[in-house]
């Protein structure tokens, strides 16, 4: 399946640099997604980041929403869930950008 979403006509007239980059495209992933899947785990794998290959073994025991570190990425070199008691509490990364979970693509399945 090859799905391509147009930037919204609101945001072409941007600066290159505030434009958002693939956000169209995965937006209609994620819509054919959950249009078309009846089951399985979704993960955002990112081409820029090195997996190790354990993750994946984790990622299968997902029922509902899991969510992982990732390593070597901005200022603080981790975005992570903080986690209390078994439970998330709060995130820590050092780009806010107004995020509500302040988490990396690759840090959820």
């Amino acid at each position: 399946v090859q799905l391509l979403g147009p930037m919204p006509s609101e945001q072409k007239h941007l600066q290159w640099k505030k434009q958002p980059k693939g956000v169209a495209n995965r937006n209609r992933a994620l819509e054919w997604i959950m249009e078309n899947a009846t089951e399985g785990v979704f993960y955002f794998a990112d081409d820029d980041n090195t997996y190790d290959s354990r993750i994946f073994d984790l990622i299968r025991t997902t029922r509902q929403v899991s969510v992982f570190p990732v390593g070597l990425i901005g200022k603080y070199g981790l975005s992570s869930p903080v986690v209390v008691n078994g439970s998330v509490q709060s995130f820590y990364d050092a780009y806010n950008g107004g995020r509500t979970f302040k988490v990396d693509m690759a840090g959820f399945a």
